[in-house]
């Protein structure tokens, strides 16, 4: 039911008329101000580098062994963290246990190029895709390739390494052991001399150009 002002009932409140409020002079207005709180690092994503790091850069003897190892050199990096943690970021991370053949019962820990989490599609996937995936990351990020003896090391740009080993680590050529990653490159660790000389020209296209250290 609408009233007029001369028929407003007694026992309800007039009507007021709107207001408005100017800002003051030296700022502007924007409407509702929302409070802002700082961005805080990832403490997470840091500690999962910072494993993935010590891991990369220790092997066989000097490999990390045990989860308590691994919490020690955590703690002296910055990163005081329970076991528990560490037991979960590991499986996340995808580590496993090695052993070499001449050092049986004392595997270390390392964290393989491959993603775990992706590991069903290696077999969706045409050859063909996954090549030319690796030809655009070698052509992109990789800044030089040496074979030494059944070794191919390659150099990557900053940062990189983890990236082009992952991929190379899903080509199924014949002559490919194993694909070790580093942060700025990573090493390809073949059965033979003469099938690192072929695995390294196939990564440039079959009979890509000569590098040094590579036997012509």
């Amino acid at each position: 039911m609408k009233y007029n002002e001369s028929e407003w009932p007694p026992w309800m409140p007039k009507r007021r008329a709107a207001t408005t409020m100017s800002p003051p002079n030296d700022l502007t207005y924007t409407g509702r101000v929302m409070a802002t709180r700082p961005k805080l690092p990832n403490v997470k994503l840091q500690r999962h580098s910072e494993i993935r790091r010590i891991l990369n850069s220790r092997s066989g003897p000097t490999g990390v062994r045990s989860y308590r190892e691994l919490q020690a050199i955590l703690a002296d990096a910055g990163f005081p963290v329970s076991e528990m943690t560490i037991r979960t970021d590991m499986f996340q991370l995808g580590a496993v246990k090695i052993t070499a053949e001449n050092e049986r019962g004392h595997g270390w820990w390392i964290i393989p190029a491959w993603n775990p989490a992706a590991e069903n599609l290696r077999g969706k996937l045409d050859p063909e895709v996954v090549e030319h995936e690796v030809m655009i990351k070698m052509t992109a990020h990789v800044q030089d390739v040496v074979v030494v003896a059944d070794r191919i090391h390659i150099l990557t740009e900053p940062r990189a390494g983890y990236l082009v080993a992952y991929w190379i680590s899903w080509l199924e050529w014949e002559g490919i052991v194993d694909v070790q990653e580093r942060l700025d490159g990573c090493i390809v660790y073949c059965a033979s001399a003469q099938d690192a000389m072929v695995v390294r020209k196939r990564l440039y296209g079959e009979g890509g150009g000569t590098s040094d250290g590579e036997a012509s």
